[in-house]
This record gives structure tokens, C-alpha cells and sequence, in this order.
């Protein structure tokens, strides 16, 4: 029980500290990123959040959605035969 709940706190300290400080060096922008142009503002989630609409991160996601798209409609196709 006491596991527990020191578990549960450290998990809500964790998703506040995430959200709410922010990181990054003061003077050093973000620029360039979505989001940007604030100097060290961005929280944890806020990086996170930045990273993942970049540009880059985008390339990479329809090149892995092009390469793997084949393979998964090849599986979902013999799960619905199974299942039938």
C-alpha cells in the first residue's frame, strides 16, 4: 500500500515537473523549431511536442509508413481470414 502510493506520487511529480519547468539554457532559442522562438521555455513535453511535428520527424514517419504499409495490409488480411 505504502509502495503504492509513494509510486503515485513520484509519478505525479514527474508529469508536473514535465509540463510546467521549462529547460533549456537561458539565451539559447529555439529557433527553427515549431513552437519556437522562445529562449528556453519549452518544457519536457513541449521538446517532445517540438521534435515530433519537425520536419524531419515527419519525413521518417511516411518513409517507415511507406516501407511498412505493404507488410501490415499483408497481416491484417490474414488475421481477418483467420477470423472468419
Amino acid at each position: 500500500m505504502i509502495r503504492s502510493l509513494v509510486s503515485l506520487v513520484l509519478a505525479v511529480i514527474l508529469i508536473y515537473v514535465a509540463t510546467t519547468v521549462g529547460c533549456g539554457a537561458p539565451g539559447r532559442t529555439t529557433g527553427g523549431w515549431p513552437y519556437g522562438g522562445s529562449e528556453g521555455k519549452l518544457t519536457f513535453v513541449g521538446h517532445i511536442r517540438a521534435i515530433w511535428h519537425s520536419d524531419e520527424v515527419q519525413d521518417l514517419k511516411k518513409g517507415v509508413q511507406d516501407e511498412t504499409g505493404p507488410a501490415v495490409k499483408k497481416v491484417e488480411h490474414e488475421i481477418h481470414d483467420h477470423t472468419q
